[in-house]
């Protein structure tokens, strides 16, 4: 899933960057965390394959697993804010933003002890996010919404 993310960002690179270079070093920032990740999956699967056991958690390759799943949350988060004000792309912008309420509601149940905290939520509004950059662009009307009559309050 993570290369598929990489390649939605890249085959829509021009649409999302948009003249922007901000959104451009966001794009390539969670392209790079994308494909460490996928290596990172593709490494375990390859050692559980190779030995039974998954990779540890604790050394080095948790330490990038978690820095990477911590730069994708912010990285997607930053990118939804970048892509607020283009209505074609309101439907990923407003899907990648709500990442942070469901991140600190997420911490909010972690905190509160309960055992359904998990960083799941989250990184389903990452995937579909992400995925949504990869539909159609809609078409907007540029033009100005026509004005109905006005209704005096006076007159009513």
């Amino acid at each position: 899933a993570y290369l598929a993310f990489a390649g939605v960002l890249h085959a829509h690179r021009r649409r999302v960057d948009d003249g922007s270079r901000l959104r451009r070093v966001i794009r390539l920032a969670l392209i790079v965390v994308f494909l460490t990740l996928a290596a990172g999956m593709l490494a375990n699967t390859a050692a559980s394959a190779a030995t039974g056991e998954m990779l540890d958690g604790d050394g080095l390759y948790g330490a990038v697993a978690t820095v990477s799943f911590l730069l994708m949350f912010v990285g997607s988060i930053a990118l939804g804010f970048s892509l607020l004000r283009r209505p074609d792309m309101r439907l990923p912008a407003w899907t990648l933003v709500a990442i942070l309420p469901a991140l600190l509601l997420t911490i909010l149940i972690a905190v509160s002890g309960s055992p359904w905290a998990h960083p799941a939520y989250v990184e389903a509004l990452v995937c579909f996010g992400i995925a949504f950059i990869g539909l159609p662009p809609r078409r907007v009307d540029q033009r100005s919404p026509e004005v109905g009559p006005v209704l005096d309050p006076v007159r009513g």
